[in-house]
């Protein structure tokens, strides 16, 4: 026994320990490196080239630098097409307003605030675009607004030393112990089917309401991260771009899968809520067939082979789940609330198995190279609050706005490292879901650069000579300040602390040693760090009350998308733009438990009235023409009011139209109309199902219609 206690590692040993250890800690080593690698190939090829900036060089890598070469080659893409632009519009404003310095100021200070409020609203490539069109028209015309003269040769350098960045980004994400995008992207999609069927199984009885709010907020955040990778991937990878609809449509399908779970679940909820165990307990056989199909699939990486076996299996089950329903419904034939109940639970699990059927053949689809279902249409509809994001221009353009009078005010010649400085922290912000936050570490970062900065540059740089000894002078800082942005909670101090350090530190060609000069210079870039917190935090400060509201109404109008919009691609514009709004708010009220939970039950109240509401349009657009159509329509509408304005009068008219309606299409209704044959069956269980939601006391749309007459009473 001592003898095995004290036994020396294996070769196998060894060789389990150095993969557990390249799947995690190695992966940040070999991040880090790369990053060095890349920031350094470009400072040398700058020094060579005798570019005017390294530092715009360097600052560019580290901007740029993922841990997947997509994402570099995205970002890489799109900050030189922004760069481009601002480029453009800084030589505009200076043929225009050179002269009159509160001119520029104010068209630069309008500029970039237009190109934040873009890079705040819109949450895909075009962020990068908006973004480094306002930062580079910062960096390149304020600097310049000095020096008129020279303002076309500085932007071409800035354009040069930006491109160079670029590629050696590039080239080392490329070559260098390469991630790809689209490997974690197709690794997320074969493993996120196995997660959902391990919850669905654990929650299929209807207990737990909290964890369902858990999971649908993990499930939302996933689907948007999933979009973001198929529109870098396929740019990086042309397998990805070949599949870029079905990829779309896969998401969409997984989102309209989570929906009907939530439908099914709730109601199952709710029966248990109301005492309703006799249609519980016919249910249950139903309930135990479907496990019994979904039991070999929890926690499993499905890959689209096994994807087409699953449609298969769950088809064939459809076809024994309708007898199965037929016979669980004899015994409550004689009541007819009971048996209302029952048809609803069974029309939503039905539902549930055509939405899995319809997610497992978008999957399998993935393994063609060309497929029909790349021609269909559909979109992944992400957007931030138009509210929120001019309300982010509007704080920008007035940080540049006021920093730049200080600058005027004060004849400060490090006024233009503190516009420029608040110009990049307010863009780089913008599209977090706590800017404040970002903005306050970037500024910590900044005064920890600063700090660097100056001892590199008074203390160190007389000491050495030539470029190894620089880049071996550099190297502390940039290794300290790469680890650090690998850490989330403290992302943004590592981010200030690398690019302030570059913007004062790295040497320009040719050389100048000017220790007040860099002392001068790291004051301004503070200065302007701390102008773009205290903006952030201050003026309308995105984590506050009227955000929340804001976000609570965009939430609450995409039912008006259901009752309004064209039929085509609505399922996956509803359900990814519902689930989109919730993954950016939530972070956003991260401190505010009690606002998340809120959030998330109108998220699911939402998509439960939106989707019950969706399916009976379908239904009646493959109708005859009905006189009872036009009350439907006016109870779309009714809803959509109800949600627009909650209040008490709005819900009872809702519920009024609601009972009318099922009155009248109950009376049609013949003995053998099973919801599996019968249109309008599937309507009336649809109209229940929305009734019983409007009904049900514990939901956040029947306490915020009562609120005001509770607190009367």
């Amino acid at each position: 026994m001592a003898t095995d206690a004290w036994r020396l590692p294996s070769r196998d040993d060894w060789r389990q320990a150095a993969r557990a250890w390249a799947r995690s800690d190695g992966l940040v080593w070999v991040y880090l490196f790369k990053v060095v690698l890349a920031a350094f190939l470009t400072v040398s090829l700058a020094m060579v080239l005798q570019l005017q900036k390294p530092s715009t060089a360097m600052i560019t890598v580290f901007i740029v630098m993922q841990p997947q070469s997509g994402q570099v080659i995205a970002k890489g893409l799109f900050r030189l097409l922004g760069s481009v632009v601002g480029l453009a519009v800084m030589v505009v404003l200076l043929g225009l307003f050179a002269q009159q310095r509160w001119l520029f100021l104010g068209a630069m200070a309008l500029w970039i605030g237009f190109c934040i409020a873009g890079a705040a609203r819109y949450r895909d490539w075009r962020f990068y675009g908006f973004v480094l069109a306002g930062y580079t028209a910062a960096l390149i015309g304020l600097p310049a607004s000095l020096h008129p003269q020279t303002a076309i040769l500085d932007a071409i350098w800035r354009v040069l030393e930006i491109a160079l960045a670029i590629f050696c980004s590039t080239l080392v994400s490329v070559l260098v112990f390469p991630q790809t995008s689209h490997g974690a992207m197709n690794l997320s999609v074969a493993s996120r089917f196995g997660r959902f069927a391990a919850f669905v199984l654990e929650h299929l009885d209807g207990q737990d309401p909290q964890v369902l709010r858990k999971v649908n907020v993990e499930f939302a955040t996933q689907a948007v991260g999933l979009e973001a990778m198929r529109t870098v991937s396929a740019i990086e990878d042309p397998h990805t771009r070949l599949r870029s609809q079905r990829l779309i449509q896969l998401n969409n399908d997984f989102l309209g899968l989570l929906t009907h779970f939530n439908a099914l679940h709730r109601q199952l909820r709710r029966l248990q809520e109301n005492g309703q165990q006799q249609v519980l307990a016919a249910l249950e056989p139903c309930l135990a067939a479907f496990k019994a199909e979904l039991a070999p699939w929890p926690d499993s990486m499905m890959s689209p082979q096994e994807a087409a076996r699953l449609a298969e299996a769950i088809g064939q089950f459809q076809g024994r789940l309708m007898p199965l329903i037929r016979d669980c419904r004899q015994p409550l034939k004689q009541d007819d609330a009971a048996l209302l109940e029952f048809n609803t639970a069974a029309e939503l699990l039905y539902h549930f198995t055509e939405a899995l059927v319809t997610y497992a053949q978008s999957h399998h689809a993935l393994a063609a190279r060309l497929h029909v279902r790349e021609q269909w249409k559909g979109d992944f509809a992400s957007q931030a609050n138009l509210l929120a994001s001019l309300v982010s221009g509007v704080r920008a353009a007035a940080a540049i706005f006021v920093g730049g009078a200080i600058w005027f005010a004060l004849d400060w010649q490090a006024g233009p490292y503190m516009l420029v400085n608040a110009a990049a922290i307010c863009a780089l912000s913008s599209g977090m879901p706590n800017p404040s936050k970002l903005a306050v570490q970037m500024a910590m970062g900044t005064f920890v650069g600063g700090v660097f900065g100056v001892i590199e540059s008074v203390y160190v740089y007389p000491l050495i000579d030539g470029l190894p000894l620089l880049l071996m002078a550099l190297l502390p800082v940039v290794m300290l300040g790469t680890y650090i942005t690998m850490k989330p909670a403290w992302a943004g101090f590592g981010l200030g602390l690398l690019i302030m350090f570059s913007m004062g530190s790295v040497p320009t060609n040719p050389t100048v040693y000017a220790p007040l000069s860099v002392i001068s210079a790291y004051g301004g870039l503070f200065m302007g760090a701390v102008l773009a917190a205290v903006a952030n935090s201050v003026l309308l400060p995105p984590a506050s009350g009227w955000m929340w509201r804001a976000w609570e109404r965009d939430l609450r109008a995409t039912l008006a998308m259901v009752a309004d919009d064209d039929l085509g691609s609505l399922p996956g514009r509803f359900d990814s733009r519902s689930r989109d709004i919730l993954s950016q708010v939530y972070g956003l009220a991260a401190r505010r438990p009690d606002v998340q939970t809120e959030l998330v039950q109108w998220s699911l109240i939402v998509q439960e009235v939106g989707h019950a509401m969706l399916n009976w349009r379908q239904e009646v657009a493959a109708m005859a023409p009905a006189p009872w159509h036009q009350e439907l329509n006016a109870l779309q509408q009714q809803l959509v009011a109800l949600f627009m304005a909650p209040s008490a009068d709005e819900l009872l008219v809702a519920r009024q139209l609601l009972d009318v309606l099922l009155a009248k299409l109950q009376g049609q209704l013949g003995a053998q109309d099973h919801f599996d044959r019968s249109p309008l069956r599937r309507v009336v269980s649809y109209l229940h199902f929305a009734r019983t939601t409007l009904l049900d006391r514990h939901s956040i749309l029947y306490r915020r219609c009562h609120k005001g007459a509770d607190h009367a009473q």
